[in-house]
């Protein structure tokens, strides 16, 4: 089953995927990663949607933050913080409200393309040790299909799982070449994708990590976004890819 990675919290307060049962997607987070603190992750988000985690975001500026749009689409921006600085989502680190939500005009909730939307915080985040902006790539920057990159977030660590790490986690995968990820998803990859992950399986990002960062040599490379389940043999993680979209980034962040 195709997944969406964001992560819900039910009336009977049990965190869930959100599903989009018309369309077949399900949801994601990381899976057969590691503990990492936030000090190795400077820029890494919890969104939290109603005061509780739902995905992850990128800090690109001390008032601007990167995410996945199928995690604002349709959201109250009222109902949006961020929280940064902190490997514990729980407990700690610095909470935002987010006053402006931009989502790309051209996201299409069906094909999940163009999946990524700005965020701007009421009050600017305090830089430090903890709370770093991550670098972006220039416009069309290409990355070696045979690199590696590290996802990280609050996802949960196993499909089918409904309960989420309380500590940050983070994984590394390697890059899928284009035309085998397009192959591999029957048409479904565009140019505003890329996909990273071992084609055996086991190693993911998955149910409350969408919105959250691929980084690669240091630059916020991709966008967790969607996938067929979590860490599945020849179906690796699909993002959106950061370089198709930096113009855009610089026009409605001035970054």
């Amino acid at each position: 089953m195709f997944r969406l990675l964001t992560l819900l919290l039910t009336l009977s307060a049990v965190a869930y995927g959100e599903k989009n049962e018309s369309l077949g997607y399900d949801s994601g987070r990381i899976a057969g990663g590691s503990t990492a603190s936030i000090k190795n992750f400077p820029y890494q988000l919890s969104m939290r949607w109603k005061n509780n985690h739902y995905c992850g975001a990128s800090l690109i500026s001390s008032k601007w933050a990167v995410s996945a749009a199928h995690c604002t689409f349709n959201r109250r921006t009222s109902e949006l913080t961020l929280l940064a600085g902190t490997s514990n989502r729980l407990f700690g680190g610095q909470l935002r409200n987010v006053f402006l939500a931009i989502n790309h005009p051209r996201y299409k909730a069906k094909s999940i393309d163009n999946d990524i939307s700005l965020l701007k915080v009421s009050r600017a985040f305090t830089l430090s040790s903890t709370v770093q902006a991550i670098a972006l790539p220039y416009q069309e920057q290409r990355v070696s299909a045979n690199a590696y990159a590290v996802v990280s977030g609050w996802g949960t660590t196993r499909e089918g799982t409904e309960s989420a790490p309380v500590i940050l986690q983070q994984v590394s995968v390697p890059l899928v070449a284009s035309d085998t990820c397009n192959s591999l998803y029957f048409g479904r990859i565009t140019s505003g994708m890329l996909c990273a992950g071992y084609l055996s399986g086991g190693y993911d990002a998955c149910q409350g990590d969408s919105g959250g960062p691929l980084v690669s040599n240091g630059i916020l490379i991709g966008i967790v976004s969607w996938g067929n389940g979590c860490a599945r043999r020849d179906f690796p993680g699909v993002y959106t890819r950061t370089a198709a979209y930096r113009d855009w980034i610089r026009a409605n962040t001035g970054i």
